[in-house]
């Protein structure tokens, strides 16, 4: 129901081609602002979908075939920066409902010490965008990450209850605090959940996105720039990598400023408006307005930065082979080669040693026998120790499912006891692998599991993204399959004599 963009705001209609290996949603997902859908031919056959504008559902309760491939549109607006435009700007505003919607707060839930904290943390600022920015980096700053974090408890508002009580927390609640927090400074808010980036394969071209970059983030409605992604999560907390590893993140051409920078006034979004916009423009003739004037600005401030940097290196490094920041190649140049001349001197103490040992071999023979020995030993016993800490926590884990006495908490300590199992008997989890893939991998090389390592996995699954009750039975289900998968596991991997009930 949104309205249309105003002929003088600058967009480009970015497409994106989807390939959905696991459904996970009846809703089929696109980047913010979606603006189109098509379903590739053959596909959407015998199934029935509510297609508008910028939505795209699934009307029925089975799933087409995967992989299931279609194309998404969306528009990406380019926001200028107000206060260097003397001409009024033009209005972003493009929803059917004024700003004062995405301002309302339950006045009496809302506590006063948290008006406060927000009145003193924005106090002196003047700028709506820095505002934002303040706000976004003390949750990012003071309140450390945590996935299993406590449910909000009946009775509680939600930010009061993470700011001052809880101080930690998963990033549902980083964004509703920050929501709440930015409509007191007087900021429209809104929470959005969705998906992080991903993890991009630079081989293919592809962002590959699984179940655990299920993510909640804050859109903040600045003037003269429109709705900006703010994310208070901790960018360390937030799953991305760049594959292959090693060279990969040489070839990503999106990078990680997303994690500190609003996406849509990151470097790479400069870039675009770089090679994109000024390109047309200049062919074109056109003559450009004042919001077109500021995004070209935009776009070249980095290499006015640039500049500047190289007259810091000139002057602090004058003595230095270069200019500028070629300076610092040539420093790191000379730091390599003293890394390598230490390598040479250790490679000539080895040639050393081994011509020595070549006329008295008789002593280095007992000597790297022992040395030899005490390694090995050290490695049996940090791994005899390491599987004790984890049988430890299974047995911990196990109790705690046992003894729950609600679904919630029994699928929790069901999962993570199954997780120490595993680990247990040397299958743990490898880094970013979707959850159901590695149970279906445990489930080929230990057939007595197949189904209920699944049934584990999928009941967290539902329980992590979509919250669903289950009935007595599921709950009866959930414990005689960790039963089995506790006593598989002991007995596969011989610690039998360990195995409690």
């Amino acid at each position: 129901g949104q309205q249309n963009l105003p002929d003088k705001v600058i967009y480009e209609i970015i497409t994106q081609q989807f390939i959905i290996e696991k459904w996970v949603s009846y809703r089929l997902f696109a980047a913010y602002k979606a603006h189109g859908f098509d379903i590739h031919k053959g596909q959407k056959d015998g199934f029935i979908f509510d297609t508008r504008r910028n939505h795209l559902e699934l009307l029925q309760k089975v799933f087409p075939r995967t992989p299931f491939r279609y194309t998404a549109s969306s528009i990406l607006v380019m926001p200028n920066d107000k206060k260097n435009v003397k001409e009024p700007l033009p209005d972003y505003w493009i929803e059917p409902v004024s700003r004062k919607y995405f301002l309302r707060l339950p006045s009496r839930q809302i506590s006063q010490r948290l008006k406060t904290l927000t009145a003193a943390l924005v106090g002196k600022v003047d700028s709506p965008y820095d505002k934002a920015i303040k706000l976004r980096d003390y949750l990012r700053e003071n309140f450390p990450y945590k996935l299993e974090a406590d449910p909000l408890p009946e009775g509680k508002e939600m930010a009061d209850y993470f700011v001052f009580e809880l101080k930690t927390g998963h990033c549902e609640y980083y964004a509703g605090a920050l929501a709440v927090m930015a409509r007191l400074a007087g900021l429209p808010s809104r929470v959005v959940t969705g998906f992080s980036p991903g993890n991009y394969n630079a081989l293919t071209g592809y962002f590959e996105v699984h179940e655990y970059h299920a993510h909640a983030w804050t859109q903040i409605f600045i003037e003269g720039m429109g709705w900006l992604t703010f994310d208070a999560t901790p960018p360390s907390a937030l799953p991305s990598r760049t594959t292959p590893f090693g060279i990969g993140s040489f070839r990503d051409p999106f990078g990680d400023s997303w994690r500190v920078t609003p996406p849509e006034v990151t470097r790479e979004a400069r870039k675009y408006i770089m090679e994109s916009r000024e390109k047309r423009f200049r062919m074109n003739n056109e003559d450009l307005n004042a919001a077109e004037r500021i995004l070209l600005e935009t776009a070249v401030a980095p290499d006015t930065i640039r500049e500047r940097l190289n007259e810091q290196f000139d002057r602090l490094f004058p003595n230095i082979k270069g200019k500028g920041m070629e300076k610092v190649q040539t420093m790191a140049q000379e730091v390599l080669k003293a890394v390598q001349n230490g390598f040479a001197n250790v490679a000539e103490f080895c040639r050393a040693l081994i011509a020595y040992s070549r006329n008295h071999g008789y002593i280095f023979i007992p000597l790297a026998i022992m040395l030899a020995a005490v390694l090995l030993g050290l490695k049996i016993i940090r791994s005899f120790f390491r599987r004790m800490l984890h049988l430890r926590r299974e047995r911990r884990y196990y109790r705690s499912a046992h003894a729950a006495k609600n679904p919630d908490d029994l699928i929790q300590n069901a999962y993570l006891a199954l997780r120490e199992q595993l680990v247990v008997i040397g299958i743990p989890r490898r880094r970013n692998m979707e959850l159901m893939l590695y149970g279906t991998r445990v489930e080929e090389k230990i057939p007595e599991l197949t189904g209920h390592i699944e049934r584990i996995f999928n009941a967290y699954s539902k329980l992590a993204y979509s919250g669903r009750a289950m009935d007595d039975e599921d709950v009866r289900h959930i414990r005689d399959s960790l039963a089995a998968c506790r006593q598989h596991t002991y007995h596969y991997s011989g610690l039998d004599k360990y195995f409690t009930t």
